[in-house]
């Protein structure tokens, strides 16, 4: 660990905010009482939120170069967006 006050925050958002955001999702109801259930929207969600940081560690440990770095942050980053004109 090079930096290790940047990659413990990484370390807990990995574990903590995805599986905080499935267990709000699962607890999240709709106006008849039955449960919403995971979407192709939250599943993508839970996806960002567990390679997004994993990304960042890896490029932080020089593990990942900088072009492959730049190619999957790009295709992230298209890909999130090329859902927004969908609905």
């Amino acid at each position: 660990m090079q930096h290790k006050w940047l990659e413990i925050p990484l370390l807990v958002f990995l574990l903590v905010v995805p599986l905080y955001t499935i267990w709000k999702r699962l607890d999240l109801k709709k106006a008849d009482g039955s449960p919403f259930g995971f979407g192709q929207r939250a599943i993508s969600l839970v996806a960002l939120l567990v390679l997004v940081p994993v990304i960042c560690i890896l490029a932080i440990e020089n593990i990942l170069p900088k072009d492959a770095l730049v190619s999957l942050l790009g295709t992230i980053v298209g890909y999130t967006m090329s859902g927004l004109t969908k609905d």
